[in-house]
């Protein structure tokens, strides 16, 4: 896709390392890439965004807003030069996707992929135990835990957004298909603020998602054609869903070998956990001990109510 294509490139090829200003014809020249995409301010400003300079004696970048990117264009203010060659990067990858659009494309074989279903675990028996506090009280501590607005209903309402049949289309969408990715209610609303707030905007992003993560080409030809634009906003806005998704999947994901280290903590710890992450799973924190525990199969899990029931037996003959 264009817009990851061009930022992977702007990061191998030029990255932070890139000072100075852009020509004076870089606003005029902004402008018509982002009318060849067909974007907002809002949505090409976010694909402009770079990755935060490595060295810690630069001079720190001027954010890509779209108040910001108006000035640019209207040559209010000069266009940084990494923020106009990213920009080409992104026009030049964009007219080689139309080219390679006019080609037939190649047949691919859908794989079918089965995952199992994990009961909920519900009841006092399944309850973890929380410190009660975790990390650290240093300035730099509550600086990682500031926190991010991912949506605003206030917006929402604002735009006439209904957000319940949003988000049962956005479910749909992802349940219909074997695309991989669970259902997640925050990174749905978090790409619908992206997107300034427009669900037809982000469920025909969605949809073009779905078809690539399928490899349904007969969907994606339909798309196409639908599409006034050949579908290229679309495309372009998919690869936000692609991204937002698969970090959350990752977020879920853990490594073999953590499911067998937890039940050998639980064995000894019981419901404990920040016992279990000490002795047991030193190298995550205490949230990704809890999140493991309500996300590891059953077999791994039912032992907690023997082992409490067996300290409980203990404390009465302690008593008797």
């Amino acid at each position: 896709a264009a817009a990851a294509a061009a930022q992977r490139g702007a990061v191998d090829g030029v990255g932070s390392t890139i000072s100075g200003l852009a020509p004076r014809c870089a606003g005029a020249q902004l402008a018509e890439v982002r009318a060849a995409f067909g974007m907002t301010p809002a949505q090409f400003a976010e694909h402009l965004r770079g990755d935060k300079p490595t060295d810690k004696n630069a001079k720190p970048l001027e954010p890509v807003t779209a108040k910001a990117l108006n000035k640019w264009e209207t040559g209010l203010a000069r266009v940084p030069m990494r923020v106009y060659q990213l920009s080409q990067r992104l026009h030049s990858q964009l007219l080689r996707e139309l080219q390679a659009q006019a080609c037939e494309p190649e047949a691919l074989q859908p794989v079918a992929q089965v995952y199992p279903r994990q009961e909920s675990m519900v009841g006092s028996d399944f309850q973890a135990v929380v410190p009660k506090h975790i990390g650290s009280s240093s300035a730099s501590g509550r600086q990682l835990r500031k926190d991010e607005s991912l949506w605003s209903p206030r917006m929402a309402v604002r735009h006439g957004v209904v957000v319940e049949e949003y988000l049962s289309a956005v479910r749909g969408a992802l349940e219909g298909a074997p695309t991989g990715f669970e259902y997640d209610e925050t990174e749905a609303l978090h790409v619908l603020r992206i997107l300034d707030y427009e669900p037809a905007v982000a469920l025909r992003a969605l949809e073009w998602a779905v078809g690539w993560r399928v490899a349904s080409v007969s969907r994606l030809a339909e798309l196409q054609r639908s599409g006034s634009d050949g579908g290229r906003v679309a495309a372009v806005n998919a690869i936000l869903w692609l991204h937002r998704l698969t970090v959350a999947s990752r977020g879920r994901a853990h490594r073999a070998g953590e499911y067998e280290a937890l039940h050998a903590g639980l064995l000894r710890h019981g419901k404990d956990l920040a016992g279990v992450r000490r002795t047991h799973l030193p190298e995550k924190t205490v949230h990704e001990v809890i999140d493991l525990y309500y996300r590891a199969p059953g077999r791994y899990t039912d032992c907690v109510s023997v082992v409490e029931e067996d300290r409980l037996a203990v404390v009465k003959e302690d008593v008797g």
